[in-house]
């Protein structure tokens, strides 16, 4: 529920609040890949790669096989270069 509320809040163009509800789920479930996975989709979302890509990494290290993870990961990593 938290998830798709963050992602609503995203879609009306209130990136601070999608990230407060994404922090909120990341720290009722401090060890889901998925939860950790949407805070990083919200930062990428809101121009914020760095930590788009801590939160990414730290998904794939629960869930290495996490297609998704990896191709945001790649992305971030491929646009920095």
């Amino acid at each position: 529920m938290m998830r798709n509320e963050g992602f609503n809040r995203l879609d009306q163009e209130n990136p601070a609040v999608a990230i407060q509800i994404f922090e909120m789920n990341l720290f009722v479930h401090p060890k889901s890949a998925r939860a950790l996975q949407d805070l990083g989709e919200g930062y990428m979302e809101t121009g914020n790669n760095k930590l788009a890509l801590k939160y990414f990494k730290e998904s794939l290290s629960i869930n290495p096989d996490s297609q998704f993870v990896k191709d945001m990961i790649e992305k971030i990593e491929g646009g920095e270069k």
